[in-house]
């Protein structure tokens, strides 16, 4: 995704006229940049905090985390569904974003459009159905 943007970016290969096509590019990259690193740390955050908190790194230990620290449980639950990308979450912006500029640019940057988001409902539904 954010190969395809620096694409944009650096060859300028808008249909619009200036550099309103590769602003709203390298913003877009800027806003991903921005929430992926703060989704990362974050989710990173909870897990070195579990491991303080049980003193394991098994999956196991993540078992009801929602009882033992309801806070944590909820903070990982919003950096995972951003990872993710579900709505209203800062990941799905981010992605909603970088479609859009991909989308301005015409051409064959619609494929990747398609992609990105396919891979999105993809995620989406595997997520929603292990916690079914």
């Amino acid at each position: 995704m954010l190969c395809a943007l620096t694409l944009i970016v650096k060859n300028d290969v808008s249909p619009t006229s200036g550099t309103q096509g590769t602003t709203a590019a390298a913003q877009a990259i800027l806003l991903y940049l921005a929430v992926y690193l703060f989704m990362n740390l974050g989710a990173f955050t909870v897990a070195g905090l579990i491991y303080a908190q049980t003193g394991s790194e098994r999956i196991e230990d993540y078992g009801g985390l929602g009882r033992r620290s309801p806070v944590m449980a909820v903070c990982m639950g919003a950096f995972m569904f951003s990872l993710v990308g579900l709505p209203p979450f800062g990941g799905f912006v981010a992605k909603l974003n970088v479609m859009y500029a991909l989308g301005n640019n015409g051409g064959w940057w619609w494929a990747l459009v398609v992609v990105i988001g396919v891979n999105t409902i993809f995620s989406s539904i595997t997520t929603c159905a292990s916690f079914a």
